[in-house]
């Protein structure tokens, strides 16, 4: 075999490689019984490690549906909602703020039935604003803001949990606090269907000149989305969607 022969065998060789990559977002997640959320999750449940070109290009086919791109959380913030001791993670929402007039996420601490942590005098809700800037609602004023999101005509609902040791590794990372970017994922469901689902990948992240600076090596999927593992909706901000 001649040079020229030989470079062109190496560049089939070189593409086939390349496409026969399977990008996370088709890869098939088992079927998974049960509602409860488990700290750590279950075997082959945990988040998966995106590296960041692919979790880069996966986000920005998901923000137009999901209506944000990238979202900022202080560490600070993040762990005074974690506090209570019966918290085994956050759920965290896409959702519409309308004195900004922006989409954005909202975050609350759940426990191991999927209810969230909102009774007491705290406003346990938080709701990311400018890069930097987070604000602390009580319920309603969450819950307008995510059936807002949803009742828009161009918006896709995305809902995803970090465990409560996912989401402290990953302030270890940054020392400062978290980023979340929009994501999804196939999963198969009990009749052995198998049916893409709305999630969010996060990293740990910091804050420099205004802008959101990432730690770490790769982002984290989260593959505990709703729908696909939720709890009853008299436990969400608003009822799942199964379409």
């Amino acid at each position: 075999m001649n040079l020229k022969d030989t470079i062109l065998a190496l560049s089939c060789i070189a593409f086939t490689l390349q496409s026969s990559a399977q990008n996370d977002a088709d890869i098939v997640t088992p079927y998974r019984n049960g509602s409860s959320y488990i700290d750590p999750a279950p075997n082959g449940f945990e988040p998966v490690y995106i590296e960041f070109e692919e979790a880069t290009s996966e986000a920005q086919a998901n923000t137009k549906l999901a209506g944000f791109s990238e979202v900022y959380f202080s560490g600070a913030e993040i762990n005074e909602i974690l506090k209570d001791s019966t918290a085994v993670g956050i759920r965290f929402y896409n959702a519409y703020e309308p004195d900004l007039k922006d989409f954005t996420i909202v975050a609350v601490a759940i426990k191991e039935d999927g209810s969230e942590i909102s009774s007491g005098a705290s406003q346990k809700y938080l709701i990311s604003t400018i890069s930097d800037k987070t604000e602390s609602h009580w319920k309603g004023y969450a819950r307008t803001c995510v059936e807002l999101c949803r009742d828009h005509k161009d918006m896709k609902h995305y809902a995803a949990f970090f465990s409560k040791s996912v989401i402290e590794d990953m302030l270890k990372e940054s020392g400062d606090g978290i980023k979340l970017i929009p994501a999804s994922r196939k999963f198969e469901l009990k009749d052995k269907s198998v049916k893409t689902y709305n999630t969010m990948m996060a990293v740990g992240a910091s804050i420099s000149k205004g802008s959101i600076q990432v730690a770490g090596t790769a982002y984290r999927k989260s593959l505990e989305p709703c729908p696909y593992h939720c709890p009853t909706d008299d436990y969400l901000l608003a009822p799942a969607e199964y379409e």
